[in-house]
Order: structure tokens, then sequence, then C-alpha cells
């Protein structure tokens, strides 16, 4: 997870506010090019976008922003809502799909049948 996190810091400079760190980044590997995907989008409208938290709550992935410009606003929200459909379908442990939610132990998951 941490090297992923240098990885990513590296290749979005000045995309991550002050208040992200490496607890900021909550995601199973299965998503890691999804992530990837999402912030190239991103960083592609504007390398003004900040990310506040990119994690995984109730099986689903989440993007937090900070302040962003009203111009990019209504794009920035639609890119992220994109990748959260397609993380909703792919296993956040291997990045398979199809994949489904899971419920365990009171824990939502999504993942593959083989995962």
């Amino acid at each position: 997870m941490e090297n992923f996190y240098k990885d990513i810091v590296e290749k979005f400079p000045g995309m991550f506010d002050e208040y992200i760190m490496p607890g900021s980044l909550e995601i199973n590997s299965g998503w890691n090019a999804l992530v990837v995907n999402l912030l190239t989008e991103l960083y592609s409208l504007s390398p003004n976008i900040k990310v506040h938290q990119i994690k995984e709550k109730f099986g689903g992935l989440r993007c937090y922003l900070g302040e962003i410009d009203s111009n990019f606003y209504e794009q920035a929200h639609e890119i992220i809502y994109k990748y959260e459909l397609i993380a909703s379908n792919t296993c956040e442990f291997c990045g398979v799909s199809p994949a489904q939610l899971v419920i365990s132990n009171r824990w939502q998951t999504t993942k593959c049948s083989s995962c």
C-alpha cells in the first residue's frame, strides 16, 4: 500500500493536499489501476484539483476532493461517479470483473467469485 501511495503522489504532483497521507488511501490492490485511471482523468481536467482521501466504504470506491474551481466541479464529480460504478463491478482484491457486493460479518466488500 505504501509503495502505491508513493507512486501516485509522484505521478500526480501537487494533486494531493496537505491532509493526504498513506492512511488517506484506504483501498485494496485490486482497485489500484482504477484509482490511477481516475486520478489521470481528474489531473487531465485540471492539475489544480486537490484530493483529500480515496477509500473503500461500504464496498464501494470513494474519492473526496478539496475545494474545486466551479468550472470543473460537475465534470470532476462525473469522473468520480464513473469510477465508483466501475469499482462496484470490480474485485477490490484482484481487479477482476465481474464482481459483486458481499456482506460478511457486517463488513461489505466487492469481490469476485475466486476471492
